[in-house]
């Protein structure tokens, strides 16, 4: 088959996928519709027990103008749900005020079934009060084919229902967390905040695909029944108050992969837009109220990448070297190591990216593999993202934590190590 027509075929079953998602919207308005009934925000968020969300949800607690946050996570078998979230609290460094705070009900939910898994008094109570809904939980995996995200698809058209059925007088605001990886392989000089409707943009990874069919649907749902609604497009997220940044994660896993490659990939004026999860948190939050249907959300002041990995490389005292030398240096490694591959792939986590890696021309654009991406409107709504960049003290953070929990050797046992090289 030619390319075009495995191009055009995949085309087809992705706008398939959106049709199947965006059929039959409520028509109007409920008849019973009802003045708010309380003073403040009542906010319904999804996956509070997830890196971002967890940090949605501190600042929502700390946040004088919401009155009430529902907390939806599905169950675990191994853990309960306020075990698991008093864990990720601490986890992530979040502000101890926010443990157990009274503002904030956890309820265990399964998003992509009817009523969202819920009993019908919850969900009527829910339905009946909310104000706001922030939907952040997601399935994270580059190697999943779109069909593996039709339960975080379903899930979002679930909670479009719910704001839409709502007897309240205005309907609720819905925001969409979906990912600058939904627009890839935008070929413009900037992408616009503003919704794409060809699906070509986020070809690659069952992820970004999902995450562009979200923001259809959401888009589908403004048009169709007046919801309002703000996709907010999130960039990469560089660590917690903490210094956490979960290690199983691309950036983590280059950075302890260069204590046994000895280097770390440099690439000529790439720039990185990254912010840490907390900011990052407080700022979509704070975008809320916004009545843009897209909004970026990167850093518009970005760090230069060798000045980053400069000062990750002198931490770990090893070298920088090109892009394209060090993914010839992880390929050749992952193929014709020494070690069992199973022990190649532990000292080189960065192996598990290579498909993701090669797929990725870094000379073609300055933002990591991705294009640049505009944030005048961001900027407008929230003025404090324009001042968030990486420092030297969050590098110093990030590796100081990976220290304390073993994903990197202390430096008196890496300095006795390479003395003796």
């Amino acid at each position: 088959m030619a390319l075009s027509d495995q191009c055009g075929d995949h085309t087809q079953r992705v706008l398939d996928i959106l049709s199947r998602f965006t059929s039959a919207f409520p028509q109007g308005r409920p008849s019973a519709v009802v003045q708010g009934q309380t003073r403040g925000d009542v906010i319904l968020v999804t996956g509070t027990t997830g890196g971002l969300g967890c940090n949605i949800l501190a600042h929502l607690c700390l946040d004088p103008h919401v009155k009430k946050i529902y907390a939806l996570n599905r169950s675990s078998p191994h853990k309960g749900l306020e075990e698991r979230q008093v864990e990720i609290f601490k986890q992530r460094g979040v502000l101890e005020d926010c443990l157990n705070h009274p503002k904030y009900q956890l309820v265990e939910a399964r998003l992509s079934e009817p009523l969202l898994g819920l009993n019908t008094e919850l969900y009527t109570e829910i339905c009946e009060s909310v104000t706001h809904i922030i939907h952040s939980a997601w399935s994270i995996n580059l190697v999943k084919p779109l069909d593996n995200f039709e339960d975080c698809l379903q899930g979002t058209r679930n909670l479009i229902d719910l704001a839409v059925a709502s007897p309240q007088l205005t309907i609720p605001k819905f925001v969409f967390v979906s990912s600058i990886s939904a627009v890839r392989n935008y070929s413009g000089v900037s992408v616009p905040e503003e919704p794409i409707p060809d699906p070509s943009v986020c070809f690659g990874f069952g992820y970004s695909e999902s995450k562009w069919v979200g923001e259809q649907i959401v888009y589908h749902a403004s048009q169709s029944t007046g919801l309002r609604a703000t996709s907010v497009r999130v960039g990469i997220l560089c660590g917690d108050r903490n210094g956490h940044w979960n290690t199983s994660e691309l950036y983590p896993s280059v950075v302890k992969s260069a204590l046994e490659l000895r280097y770390l990939p440099n690439t000529e004026d790439a720039l990185l837009p990254w912010i840490p999860t907390f900011e990052a948190a407080g700022i979509l939050c704070a975008m809320r109220n916004s009545e843009h249907p897209v909004l970026h959300l990167e850093s518009p002041n970005p760090a230069v990448w060798s000045e980053v990995f400069g000062m990750l490389a002198k931490e770990l005292g090893v070298s920088l070297m090109p892009d394209d030398v060090w993914l010839s240096l992880l390929q050749d490694y992952s193929n014709h190591g020494d070690l069992p591959k199973a022990e190649r792939r532990a000292r080189v986590p960065a192996i598990d990216f290579i498909p993701y890696l090669l797929d990725v021309d870094f000379s073609t654009y300055r933002y990591q593999g991705y294009p640049h991406v505009d944030t005048s409107k961001a900027v407008q709504v929230v003025p404090m993202l324009k001042d968030i960049r990486i420092t030297e003290e969050m590098v110093t953070k990030w590796v100081n934590h990976w220290r304390e929990i073993g994903f990197l050797p202390r430096k008196e046992t890496l300095r006795a190590v390479r003395s003796k090289l």
